[in-house]
């Protein structure tokens, strides 16, 4: 029995020596990766990257416990990382979030002692940029309510814009909706997504309408060839445009024999073909009645010319 628990002893003390082992070759292999990329940052000019770099290790090393085992190679860690960046700032003074990191860690001289419980430097720049965030999170919340207000009010024009068939009102509305979900903020999706279906839906409105408005425009063309056509048929009818031209050309050929009495005759027919025109073509009746007077003047000039000779 008591060999079974020292079987048993062993195998748990060998389970745990591989687990530490492994977590070890990951935790050596995670100091590799972030310290590459900090050289890798830092050999590229990449002086925003080195920061964040340094920020995520101090926040990352503050949430370990102080029982934990790997704190002291975090912080290990940190101070290559500190130690590779002051050398950069000395080489490369000018102002950066950078340089100030290093000079708050370099004034606080926390790095230059052992393991620490918390690393405080860095707190007051924390906070700023804590503040300096939740100040542009309110700012954006307020400037994406100011594009919904926006949207309303333009939605209500433009869905009266719709009602009212106004199609050139309908679509610059529908280009300013678009321009404001343009610039909306896509951090708030759900609400953009609503938006858009907003467009869409006046798209499809504004797309209805125009076709409405196309048929209609074709119905009163149409209509209005009917009616010329109409017209036309009843002119034909009443007018007799045929008849009338086929006696002034008889008119013409008798004033050219001098047969001055059918010429007159024919006159005469002309304004009973003119009378019989309905009132409304009165106007036709005018214009055709002086149009015979100026023919009657004519063959009454052609014929005292003739006469005289």
């Amino acid at each position: 029995m008591s060999e079974a628990i020292v079987d048993l002893e062993q195998y748990f003390e060998r389970d745990i020596i591989e687990f530490l082992d492994a977590q070890r070759v990951l935790q050596d292999s995670e100091e590799k990766h972030t310290a590459s990329e900090m050289l890798e940052a830092l050999a590229t000019n990449n002086i925003s990257l080195a920061a964040k770099l340094i920020e995520n290790a101090v926040i990352n090393y503050n949430k370990i416990s102080s029982n934990n085992v790997y704190k002291e190679i975090h912080f290990k860690k940190l101070q290559d990382m500190f130690r590779q960046a002051k050398e950069f700032t000395m080489l490369h003074p000018q102002q950066s979030m950078l340089k100030q990191y290093v000079d708050m860690l370099n004034e606080s001289k926390q790095l230059e002692q052992g393991s620490v419980e918390k690393i405080t430097a860095l707190d007051v720049k924390f906070n700023e940029l804590e503040d300096a965030r939740i100040k542009a999170e309110e700012d954006e919340r307020q400037f994406a309510r100011s594009l919904e207000e926006k949207f309303v009010a333009s939605e209500e024009i433009l869905a009266l814009d719709v009602r009212k068939k106004d199609l050139d009102g309908a679509v610059k509305k529908y280009r300013e909706l678009k321009i404001i979900f343009e610039q909306y903020p896509s951090k708030y999706l759900d609400k953009k997504q609503e938006l858009y279906n907003d467009i869409l839906s006046f798209f499809m409105h504004i797309s209805k309408l125009k076709r409405e408005l196309i048929d209609q425009k074709k119905n009163v063309f149409d209509e209005k060839v009917k009616l010329s056509q109409s017209v036309k048929n009843n002119a034909d009818k009443y007018i007799r445009l045929e008849e009338i031209n086929d006696t002034i050309v008889h008119i013409k050929e008798d004033v050219r024999k001098s047969d001055f009495s059918a010429a007159i005759q024919r006159t005469i027919e002309l304004r009973e073909l003119t009378s019989r025109i309905p009132d409304s073509y009165k106007h036709i009746r005018t214009l055709l009645n002086s149009k015979i007077d100026i023919i009657a003047q004519r063959i009454e000039f052609v014929r005292r010319v003739k006469d005289h000779n």
